[in-house]
């Protein structure tokens, strides 16, 4: 299958037909992808922000006849210098404000710092160092991973996560206006250690529902359903989804957005997946990621099971290689990773030209709009004939 990749200098877009190849000064080399070849064509365009894992959502800016709908985007600046690969990434959290769509040149209202790890001196949370891996939705509840740092008995300290949420801001007076520093937020101690607090909207009862993944090798291809109580910051455990291992995803999985509900049943999850090739000491790397699917179905009794992982991953870190963004830790990790997606704005939500949109964290230094056709996805986990059965019951 052939890979339609767009790059972007400046935010302004332009075409590379290629195969599955990398773009070098001579000219086009294929490159076998084997079993990680592609299900979807994917459109892809570096955003010009000097930032990765970056998410988005909708906010609303004035009022009466100049309201109109802005997008934000978040995202994390890391410190200078190459941080460790055992340490947290001191960084801060910058928020712009982007006026209509990420279409190519954008136009960007503001830009501000919301959250800086240096100011935690002064925090009410002293032991919270560092916020990572924001995921939004457009309800406004965030999922989060807090780092805290715990120092042991001996006095070394110790780097451990946690999972988080925070309520971002629905509205601002006007588009100008800053956004503000981020609202502190609520970790999650009680669920124990883990990462990447994904916010799947409010169930049937109206209560707010997360997923995330526990720490612990047992862990590595299970997320805990959570149900979360805004008013009381209470948080319970009601469920488990356990994922099959996939080719891409052999030592571990995780979240990547939220759920995109097919049907009142049915909902496709976007994930990442992680394989270690255990050629370094202690099985340390190196460690390369990929970004898929899944699908869940929710049974009578409103709980969410796994039905199937897809076959093969819809981004490999080799598929993006002609933008030419160099990996933070070459030879550790060979990151591409998700923190954000939204479906094409439509009425007919199957039409087949609705592209379901990523924001990929490329090599931990980047992000990249990926663009891939919804219907490609959802065939790559149901066959037509299913689809037509499921619509028709």
């Amino acid at each position: 299958m052939s890979l339609e990749a767009w790059s972007a200098t400046g935010g302004e877009l332009f075409r590379v037909p290629v195969p599955v190849s990398v773009m070098d000064d001579g000219g086009v080399k294929e490159t076998n992808l084997g079993n990680h070849e592609q299900i979807a064509k994917l459109e892809c365009r570096r955003l010009p922000i000097d930032g990765f894992n970056a998410t988005t959502y909708k906010i609303s800016t004035g009022e009466g006849d100049s309201l109109k709908t802005m997008r934000v985007l978040l995202y994390r600046r890391p410190a200078e210098g190459v941080a460790s690969k055992k340490e947290p990434d001191y960084n801060r959290l910058e928020a712009s404000i982007v006026e209509g769509e990420l279409t190519p040149g954008f136009n960007v209202i503001n830009q501000v710092v919301i959250w800086n790890s240096e100011d935690l001196v002064e925090s009410s949370q002293p032991d919270l160092c560092n916020i990572e891996d924001l995921r939004a939705g457009d309800h406004g509840l965030c999922g989060l991973t807090a780092v805290m740092r715990e120092v042991s008995p001996t006095g070394s300290a110790e780097y451990i996560p946690y999972p988080g949420v925070v309520r971002l801001p629905d509205n601002l007076a006007s588009a100008e206006q800053a956004f503000g520093k981020l609202p502190e937020i609520t970790i999650l101690e009680k669920l124990g250690p883990g990462k990447g607090t994904a916010s799947i909207g409010k169930d049937e009862n109206g209560q707010e529902t997360l997923l995330f993944r526990s720490q612990g090798e047992e862990n590595n291809h299970k997320l805990k359903v959570v149900k979360y109580d805004e008013e009381t910051g209470e948080a319970e455990v009601v469920d488990e989804l356990v994922f099959p291992k996939s080719s891409w995803s052999q030592w571990k999985m995780g979240t990547a957005a939220g759920l995109f509900w097919l049907d009142e049943k049915r909902a496709i999850l976007p994930i990442h997946g992680i394989n270690n090739e255990q050629t370094l000491p202690n099985g340390e790397g190196p460690y390369n990621y990929s970004l898929g699917v899944a699908l869940i179905e929710k049974d009578d009794n409103g709980h969410l099971q796994v039905v199937k992982v897809a076959d093969k991953p819809l981004i490999v870190p080799s598929q993006l290689d002609s933008l030419g963004i160099d990996q933070r830790f070459p030879g550790f990790r060979s990151i591409v990773y998700s923190c954000g997606a939204w479906l094409d704005e439509k009425k007919d939500k199957n039409a087949e030209d609705l592209m379901l949109n990523l924001l990929v964290n490329v090599g931990d230094k980047a992000t990249v709009l990926v663009k891939t056709p919804w219907p490609e996805v959802i065939s790559s986990l149901i066959s037509p004939e299913e689809n037509l059965l499921a619509n028709a019951a």
